[in-house]
């Protein structure tokens, strides 16, 4: 009975057409949101659906694995002809899912049954924390230069940061309520967001909410030799400013490398504050760092000891679970509210109090003069693909029922 069961429930969902949006073109070789919706996709397809990408801004190279469309305008998602393009893409390809990658952002006014007029489920999905830094709104004020007139502008930052926040915040509220009321489904990455989105809007949609974390990026190796692992602190990532924050390890580097000169800093990764790095790396007069760019971060967890993360705010950063998936040990500001959940305890990794780069330092010390030994992964369990597929499939099932 069990078995006609389940098996009804896979006629049920079969064959259905999802349509996965993000601004930018989802890939496998990219980080964070692309490749986590890239996984996704593979795993829906395992499942019988039909998946299709849309993005904002037009792909550079061909998808052979997924059709892939871009919206006619790229310059306004809001006008009306990328509506039009939506609507009658939604009608031709008989979608009967639109997930929403980026519903963080205001493509989530988009995205709603209040603009589009579509009879497929919309799935509103968060891939980031749901306060995004506000709960440490100071962290999000750039430091001042030099001159007067940067520090006066410093100054101006913080007196009205108590303002600046709770306009933030109002936005925040306006926007979550939006999305709860002409999404059918709303999914956030951890139980802990469901509780902030409920602390932020109306009980009325809280059954909407759905948590499901991103599925492991890399396989576990069954083995790992100790022998492997070199003398190397990692940062993976984007290199931005607001939310990623490289600049405070560069502060701690900066008190580390003098003590411990058999140790070496890679920062994998590429982004926009890359060449503001750079510079403060020259500044400092930084030793044994190396700026890799865009690179396959997988050769890099296998040879280094400990990955870095200094961020104002993160969502569910992969870096952690693949970091522990090849027996690098995460030290991680507990900055966000999903921290605890994914490194519950110092066998685990370590949580440092939110921007104390003196604790942070100290913690690093502590590790890179200990013997190293392999953190426990056993928190890996939650995020493998039966279980995920299991969460995925309740959201999916019922359409917008």
């Amino acid at each position: 009975t069990l078995f006609r069961s389940k098996g009804r429930l896979f006629h049920m969902i079969a064959m259905k057409n999802i349509l996965i949006y993000f601004d930018y073109p989802i890939t496998s070789i990219q980080g964070g949101t692309e490749q986590a919706s890239f996984l996704l996709a593979r795993l829906l397809v395992r499942q019988g659906f039909r998946i299709i990408f849309l993005s904002l801004h037009p792909f550079k190279e061909k998808n052979n694995e997924f059709l892939q469309y871009s919206l006619p305008d790229s310059e306004y998602l809001f006008s009306r002809r990328n509506a039009d393009f939506t609507e009658k893409l939604c009608d031709e390809q008989n979608i009967n899912f639109i997930l929403n990658e980026g519903a963080a952002s205001d493509s989530s006014f988009f995205f709603s049954h209040a603009h589009l007029n579509t009879k497929a489920t919309i799935v509103s999905i968060i891939n980031f924390s749901i306060w995004e830094g506000l709960d440490h709104f100071l962290s999000l004020i750039p430091p001042s230069g030099n001159t007067w007139l940067a520090k006066l502008k410093t100054v101006a930052r913080v007196v009205s940061a108590p303002w600046k926040k709770y306009m933030a915040i109002r936005k925040k509220k306006t926007k979550l309520n939006h999305l709860l009321e002409y999404s059918d489904k709303v999914v956030v990455l951890s139980q802990k967001y469901i509780q902030d989105c409920l602390s932020l809007t109306s009980t009325r949609n809280a059954h909407k909410l759905y948590a499901i974390p991103n599925l492991l990026t890399f396989q576990i190796p069954e083995s790992l030799s100790s022998g492997t692992k070199q003398n190397i602190l990692l940062y993976v990532g984007r290199l931005s400013y607001a939310d990623k924050r490289v600049d405070r390890l560069l502060s701690v580097w900066k008190k580390l490398q003098p003590v411990h000169t058999d140790w070496s800093l890679y920062i994998v990764g590429d982004g926009e504050y890359r060449e503001n790095l750079e510079k403060i790396s020259e500044e400092y007069h930084l030793k044994r760092i190396f700026f890799m760019g865009h690179q396959n971060p997988e050769p890099f967890y296998k040879k280094s000891k400990i990955v870095c993360l200094t961020s104002t705010h993160e969502g569910m950063p992969m870096v952690v679970n693949e970091a522990l998936a090849y027996g690098c040990i995460p030290v991680v500001f507990d900055s966000f509210h999903a921290a605890k959940e994914m490194i519950p305890n110092t066998e685990t990794g370590r949580l440092v109090p939110a921007f104390n780069l003196k604790q942070y330092t100290k913690t690093l010390d502590g590790l890179m003069k200990e013997r190293y030994r392999r953190p426990n992964f056993k928190v890996l369990d939650n995020y493998k693909e039966e279980i995920i597929t299991r969460k995925w499939l309740h959201v999916l099932k019922n359409g917008n029922e």
